[in-house]
């Protein structure tokens, strides 16, 4: 019981690490295009 509920709080944190790093990366991909976008040169 208390082995199952450790490995689904395992898996819920890994899934946030994820998502926050994928989040991330997507981020700074939005901005690099924004700064292209808004580039006035």
């Amino acid at each position: 019981m208390i082995r199952k509920l450790f490995w689904a709080i395992l898996l819920l944190a890994g899934i946030c690490v994820a998502t926050s790093l994928l989040d991330r990366r997507r981020a700074k991909q939005r901005r690099q295009l924004w700064t292209e976008a808004t580039d006035p040169s």
